[in-house]
């Protein structure tokens, strides 16, 4: 049963969503196309709100192992091969229900990071984070391996469980988002990850994936390191906007 707590957004999503199931959906070679589009713009955008700006083209020639701008080794070639991995991985998981949990976390981050010297192979971070949002008292070291432990849907995403619950499913996914920036377990990459994650809870519960794109970088920042008030509703509405352009 779908929770009846959401945004107006989130219930925006719901009635498009259920009026695409009406007409038919997307089907064969036009389902490819939009999960290809989508999927180029989950790229573009993941990286585009980290500052690392690359175009339709130079995703398609590192995925495609064609001569481009990027060459195997640089930065950039690394991550979108490790967007790429992530998001095939999580949607496969996603298809049959499954959900994150801290071990997933963790697996999302050796995907995303196998092809970047000197991040590959997980380590919890020592140290305070390299991307710290103001405002955040950080977890000890020390105190990571417990809470990516709990980190999971029965407990909440470290939230009280009738809260959560009470979400819909939207929500949820936005709190996980919301939860897991304030461990932020790694060294580097824990909004990627997080994003990464969310996806993967909505693409599980039906919905489609958070698509934030470049402009939206500081805002995320700003919204995620508050204290939850304003995460769901525009959360919501970068997943609604999401949708409308990969459908359109």
């Amino acid at each position: 049963m779908v929770p009846v707590s959401g945004s107006n957004t989130a219930d925006q999503l719901d009635v498009m969503l259920a009026e695409r199931v009406i007409a038919g959906g997307l089907r064969g070679q036009r389902l490819m196309e939009s999960r290809q589009r989508r999927d180029v713009r989950w790229i573009i955008g993941a990286l585009g709100g980290r500052g690392v700006h690359v175009t339709e083209c130079d995703v398609e020639a590192c995925l495609q192992a064609t001569s481009g701008r990027f060459l195997p080794g640089q930065p950039e070639h690394g991550l979108i091969r490790g967007m790429r991995a992530a998001i095939d991985h999580l949607e496969t998981r996603a298809e049959y229900g499954m959900l994150p949990n801290g071990k997933a976390m963790v697996q999302l981050y050796d995907l995303l990071t196998a092809d970047l010297f000197g991040l590959a192979n997980t380590t919890l971070r020592a140290a305070d984070p390299w991307e710290i949002l103001l405002g955040i008292d950080y977890p000890q070291p020390a105190e990571l391996k417990g809470q990516l432990a709990r980190f999971h849907r029965e407990c909440g995403y470290l939230v009280r469980l009738p809260l959560f619950d009470a979400l819909h499913p939207v929500g949820q996914a936005a709190m996980l988002l919301h939860q897991f920036v304030r461990i932020a377990p790694f060294r580097d990459f824990n909004l990627l990850v997080g994003g990464l994650a969310a996806s993967w809870y909505l693409l599980a519960y039906g919905y489609p994936p958070f698509l934030p794109q470049a402009v939206d970088g500081a805002t995320m920042r700003l919204v995620l390191a508050g204290k939850g008030g304003r995460t769901e509703e525009w959360f919501s509405e970068i997943v609604l906007v999401g949708y409308r352009t990969i459908v359109a």
